[in-house]
């Protein structure tokens, strides 16, 4: 992994994962599809019928929608800003979630997550849960 600048990290090892928590859970992506970690003071709400969608935030001079992962998983509301954001690279544009921490990066050397880690897919993060079957 190496720091471009700006905190923008590069991930050179298309089978490394990230691991966050996120209220009581730890949870696992893709990491060569982050592209930062940052903080967010602001967020601006859209009118959205999917309460999971916080808003939009400006970041990096685009606008990048925002998306409360313990709300899409069932575990109730992220609080007020600012947040911990973890930028993600999705087929559908860049999204943002809050995070309460990183928890590590690295490769996987084995085809199975830690126990009690619950791998997101950023793929497919927009349809129902977004969380599917150990990595």
């Amino acid at each position: 992994m190496a720091d471009s600048g700006g905190g923008v990290t590069t991930v050179a090892d298309p089978r490394a994962l990230m691991l966050v928590a996120v209220g009581g859970r730890r949870l696992a992506m893709h990491g060569s599809g982050v592209s930062e970690i940052a903080r967010v003071a602001m967020v601006t709400p859209v009118p959205c019928d999917d309460p999971a969608i916080l808003g939009v935030a400006v970041h990096r001079g685009r606008i990048v929608p925002l998306l409360d992962l313990r709300r899409r998983l069932g575990d109730g509301a992220t609080g007020l800003p600012p947040w911990l954001c973890l930028f993600m690279h999705t087929s559908g544009g860049d999204v943002g979630v809050p995070i309460d921490a990183v928890l590590g990066f690295g490769a996987t050397g084995n085809s199975r997550l830690p126990e009690g880690v619950t791998f997101v897919d950023f793929s497919i993060l927009g349809a129902r849960d977004g969380a599917g079957a150990p990595y």
